[in-house]
């Protein structure tokens, strides 16, 4: 197994930093627009996720947009006017679009940027050019958009932690539910799936509040059951159609899940945050999971922003909810509530 990076174990650093006020032009709707990342100005940072280029992708939640942040240290706006609202997407670049509180990004194999516009309820497909973003995915059923995940096959699943599921795309836009019952709770595990004389096959397995999920390197679904305090794993739906998936319970964990990623060396990386007023062990962390080895590789555990330059796991974090892996094993999170992206 290849070691973690030296930004991960021995130090941490800022990579994308506050500032105060956001700027009310549609080109460039955030201060540092085409900047240094680390001038530039982020409110309540959420998902990240990183294309095969070495780009990263950040939900701005609290700007209203999506950035994308180069190898090189450029920030730049793909999505979003800077102001919230419900933009027509028909055939429109993707600046020109308003957003509400977008909570979820995720880059596809063939480079398609799908973003998780929550206040709209949808999820919204952004062209590699940022020339054209269109609805993906429209609230049905009472299934509100959270977060979303790629599998190794290119397979999209999208997360609603109000309803308790998750669907995925089958193909097309073909949108199935393949976890959870729209009841939380925990009724056991086992085969997901289970013959229902009216509607054919059907979900089976209950969720409670689920806040994260992520694939691993091997296609299986890892979800974060926060309201069960548990991580668990899915197997089986990586073989389409899932008819035969399987859930089994990967890991008791103290806290709600803040953030689900893996690399391809059989790591599982996930944050833990509090739950409002209520004592929340092991949270403001940031933790790896390599078959039955747990570590925490970042974070005190107390809340606050501190450490940058020193021992990542003497800094501090405030509600951790997104995190990412480039190529190179390097860690980012998003650390919320300080307004940061850290390294």
């Amino acid at each position: 197994m290849r070691p973690l990076s030296r930004s991960v174990l021995s130090g941490i650093s800022a990579f994308c930093l506050l500032s105060i006020h956001a700027a009310e032009t549609t080109r460039s709707p955030i201060p540092g627009d085409g900047g240094p990342a680390t001038q530039s100005a982020l409110a309540y940072p959420a998902d990240l996720s990183i294309d095969a280029a070495g780009n990263l992708y950040v939900a701005d939640t609290g700007h209203h947009v999506v950035r994308r942040v180069t190898p090189g240290g450029r920030i730049e706006t793909v999505a979003g006017t800077g102001e919230p609202g419900n933009g027509d997407d028909f055939s429109r670049p993707g600046l020109a679009v308003a957003l509400r509180s977008p909570t979820g990004v995720a880059v596809a194999q063939e480079q398609h940027i799908y973003i998780v516009d929550y206040g709209n309820r949808k999820v919204r497909r952004l062209s590699p050019d940022g020339h054209e973003l269109r609805t993906h995915l429209f609230e049905q059923a009472g299934f509100r958009p959270f977060r979303l995940s790629f599998d190794p096959k290119d397979v999209l699943f999208v997360l609603d932690r109000e309803s308790h599921r998750i669907g995925r795309f089958i193909s097309g836009e073909q949108f199935h539910i393949v976890l959870g019952t729209r009841e939380p709770g925990y009724n056991g595990d086992g085969f997901v799936f289970a013959q229902n004389p009216n509607a054919g096959l059907e979900s089976v397995r209950q969720l409670n509040t689920p806040t994260a999920l992520a694939h691993d390197v091997f296609g299986h679904l890892i979800v974060g059951d926060s309201g069960n305090r548990l991580l668990r794993k899915v197997v089986g739906l990586e073989r389409p159609p899932a008819q035969t998936g399987s859930i089994g319970p990967l890991l008791q964990i103290p806290s709600p899940v803040g953030a689900i990623t893996s690399d391809h060396e059989e790591n599982l990386f996930y944050t833990l945050v509090p739950q409002p007023d209520v004592l929340s062990d092991g949270a403001h962390r940031v933790y790896r999971l390599r078959g039955q080895q747990l570590l925490a590789v970042a974070g005190s555990g107390e809340r606050g922003l501190s450490g940058d330059g020193g021992l990542a796991i003497n800094a501090r974090f405030d509600n951790p909810t997104g995190i990412a892996v480039d190529k190179d094993g390097n860690i980012y999170v998003a650390d919320t509530n300080n307004h940061r992206i850290r390294k």
